[in-house]
């Protein structure tokens, strides 16, 4: 009676184990997928970010051309150089945070070194 509890509960043993390894893979997986989206979606933010950054570039030089001709004021053009500065830092944060998402998605596949 023993031999045959015993094989039982290691069979169990084993079935919870097996169990373990199967959670242990989904959440891999899960890690790795939410990890890509968030990738995919930091480098659209950034494209996007970029090309904002682009446009405000073109408005404050186009801005400073009007000024200095004196067709603009100069409230025009400090609101032409905040929005600059403004795009220039959420193109950077939107850099940083592709960065961010690339290093989280190398960890979550193991391609991470230290």
């Amino acid at each position: 009676m023993q031999k045959d509890y015993r094989i039982r509960r290691e069979k169990l043993n084993l079935r919870k184990i097996n169990n373990q390894i199967a959670a242990l893979e989904d959440g891999i997986r899960l890690e790795v997928e939410s990890n890509r989206a968030q990738l995919i979606s930091a480098i659209s933010s950034m494209k996007i970010q970029s090309e904002n950054l682009e446009l405000a570039n073109n408005v404050a030089k186009t801005t400073k051309v009007k000024y200095e001709q004196g067709v603009g004021s100069n409230t025009e053009l400090l609101d032409a150089e905040t929005s600059l500065k403004e795009a220039q830092y959420n193109y950077y944060n939107a850099l940083y945070n592709a960065l961010i998402a690339k290093i989280s998605l190398d960890k979550a596949l193991g391609n991470f070194k230290y």
